[in-house]
């Protein structure tokens, strides 16, 4: 049996759809897996960011003026994100950056400091930002 019809129609699924067809029917797949790609990067960025806001009521109820002291650098990102979610959950806070105070940067070396940011919470060091750290130490 021969083809019918011009060389552009098939038969797919016992319907005649052009070649057309079938690329839109791709793209479609394409537009829907993009769609669903950015929903879920959407959902995880949510998530990476939920916990540290629920953290924030925990750690602006437990903390005390002097408590926590920072040790940062104006190049250090991670000092900045700190600063800024102790700035939104209104937690106190001391910081000095190394970088700029010699008195700061002594201390930040006395400490044996390997990297900013650092740390010290009611006594206890730690490096790096990690909001349930900061909470768990305040507990």
């Amino acid at each position: 049996m021969g083809r019918t019809g011009t060389a552009s129609m098939r038969r797919m699924r016992g319907a005649r759809i052009d070649s057309e067809g079938i690329a839109m029917k791709g793209k479609a797949r394409f537009v829907l897996l993009a769609l669903l790609l950015v929903a879920a990067g959407s959902a995880a960025a949510y998530w990476r960011t939920a916990a540290p806001f629920a953290l924030g009521k925990e750690v602006a109820a437990s903390a005390k003026p002097g408590d926590i002291y920072m040790y940062g650098a104006t190049t250090c990102g991670y000092c900045k994100k700190a600063a800024r979610w102790f700035g939104w959950h209104d937690v106190p806070y001391q910081s000095c950056e190394i970088d700029r105070d010699a008195s700061c940067r002594a201390e930040f070396r006395a400490r044996k400091g390997i990297g900013t940011p650092l740390f010290v919470i009611r006594g206890q060091q730690q490096t790096g930002y990690d909001p349930r750290a900061i909470a768990q130490a305040l507990r």
